[in-house]
């Protein structure tokens, strides 16, 4: 995370409100509020910004901890494992697997592998490797080659492009859990017009979820409500 942790970012991991409690030049200490039951629980968490020493950390953990404490960290974070009895997370890491369990849990277990793809499949051959490696690495950041932002596989009617995005999508899917990424795939006939805008590219993603994930549609509902 390229900037520090502030308060509106405790909503994504399902706070309502959050306030300042303490600061200094190598962490922020934020309390936020959720809803439990007919009550509010009150989480602390002590975000330790990338040039946090472990002397640092002490001194936050002197002035600040207690029981409802959480130690963070971004994924630059020099603490590697924790300080003592308490663990420091990669705020990165409870992010995602937040959104996983709230959006994308079963659209990656079902939705995705509901989608068939041809079991005798064989990986065909391009100038720089296989082309499924290629792909793979291209849409996981891992690619070699810094030369643009689209790849786009062109071939005759029946050639296979269909069945590559079919397994790739596959493949992308059982390593989402490494590589943090989450794949949408759409159909041809989903793509109803040119897409001129983010907001008309973000309306095919969602189709493509409503599609594919019950969860989506569901929290979706429930958003919607009054």
């Amino acid at each position: 995370m390229a900037r520090t942790f502030e308060c509106e970012d405790t909503k994504l991991l399902g706070y309502g409100s959050a306030v300042v409690h303490g600061q200094a030049a190598s962490y922020i200490v934020i309390d936020a509020e959720a809803q439990a039951g007919l009550g509010k629980v009150t989480t602390r968490f002590i975000y330790l910004k990338s040039n946090c020493t472990r002397k640092d950390v002490d001194e936050a953990i002197r002035k600040y901890h207690n029981k409802s404490s959480h130690l963070l960290q971004p994924a630059s974070g020099k603490i590697p494992h924790g300080v003592g009895p308490y663990p420091v997370n990669q705020l990165e890491d409870l992010v995602w697997q937040k959104l996983v369990d709230q959006y994308f849990e079963d659209y990656l277990r079902d939705g995705l592998n509901s989608i068939v793809a041809d079991e005798h499949f064989i990986d065909p051959s391009s100038s720089d490797g296989p082309v499924m490696k290629v792909l793979q690495e291209y849409m996981t950041g891992n690619y070699g080659r810094d030369d643009g932002q689209l790849k786009v596989i062109k071939a005759g009617p029946g050639v296979g492009k269909t069945t590559v995005s079919r397994t790739l999508v596959h493949r992308l899917a059982n390593t989402a859990s490494s590589t943090k990424m989450i794949p949408i795939y759409v159909e041809a006939q989903h793509w109803m017009n040119n897409l001129q805008t983010d907001s008309r590219l973000y309306d095919v993603i969602k189709n493509s979820m409503a599609l594919l994930s019950a969860r989506f549609v569901r929290r979706a509902l429930q958003l919607s409500r009054p």
